[in-house]
């Protein structure tokens, strides 16, 4: 994996930040690290729900988390092949 690039979810982070900080140090060595967290939806800037009320806006962009999950972004400093 050390040459591939990654999009991570990262569960659990509330309730212990110690376990994703542990787990993303472990691709420092091999990867540029970023994380992403999570933003609120502009329900108004996606054309195909702009009209819906805001009830049904809600339900389209609600995800269901019990709490904001963020993601991380890791990318290889050396690309592997394909193939």
């Amino acid at each position: 994996m050390a040459g591939t690039d990654l999009i991570v979810e990262l569960h659990g982070t509330r309730d212990d930040p110690a376990r994703a900080n542990a787990w993303l140090e472990r691709f420092r060595p091999t990867h540029r690290v970023k994380v992403v967290t999570q933003a609120p939806c502009d329900a108004m800037a996606i054309p195909a729900i702009a009209k819906l009320s805001q009830l049904e806006q809600f339900y389209a962009t609600w995800e269901f988390r019990s709490e904001p999950t963020p993601w991380a972004v890791l990318q290889a400093n050396k690309r592997e092949a394909p193939g």
